[in-house]
């Protein structure tokens, strides 16, 4: 079972084993070493991670198949908790929340944030303060984005504006929420 003591000090991690494939018949559940933190990098705790169209494109187009023979573990953002810190890390302590950015590791080792721990280093770690839901602060880094390059390329002029279908998205919400200068007014349509 799972929640064996043995487990306990273990990582599980959803992996992609074959590419490419479908979610439910490529992924599976592994439990790997817990990691321990080198010099300059951070063991976080990961709570919560969504699951992004990005991901599911990953998985079913097989985008990390070099790093087989080994499992991909996968996962583009996520939230936790710092658990352990390396020598010499100063910006965060153990118990902080944060969200860690896992592209790094992601795209060079196929190590995401669908598993309990992630390794990542001091730099690419985000403190999240307590005002931040654990649920919002885990899709910081994928849709806010999106929505900023999408808004920024489109350059509606002033006075103009955008119409979006299917905006009861995450990308629709936040796309009406836009306070930047050159972010015009959004008709949004949800499903």
């Amino acid at each position: 079972p799972l929640s064996s003591p043995t487990i306990a000090m273990a990582n599980r991690a959803v992996c992609q084993s074959r590419f490419p494939g479908e979610p439910d018949d490529v992924l599976q559940l592994v439990v790997k070493e817990k990691p321990r933190p080198p010099p300059g990098r951070v063991v976080v705790r990961v709570t919560v991670r969504p699951i992004n169209p990005s991901d599911l494109i990953s998985i079913r187009e097989g985008r990390f198949a070099h790093f087989l023979p080994q499992n991909v573990t996968i996962g583009g953002e996520g939230f936790g908790i710092v658990e352990e810190v390396g020598e010499g890390v100063t910006k965060v302590t153990a118990g902080q929340r944060v969200v860690p950015i896992v592209w790094s590791d992601y795209l060079h080792s196929g190590q995401g944030s669908w598993q309990d721990y992630v390794v990542v280093d001091e730099a690419d770690v985000i403190p999240v303060p307590d005002s931040v839901s654990d649920e919002v602060a885990a899709q910081f880094l994928i849709n806010p984005w999106t929505v900023y390059g999408i808004l920024d390329d489109l350059a509606v002029p002033k006075g103009e504006y955008i119409i979006q279908t299917a905006a009861a998205s995450v990308l629709g919400r936040y796309s009406s929420k836009g306070k930047r200068d050159n972010w015009r007014k959004a008709c949004l349509c949800g499903c």
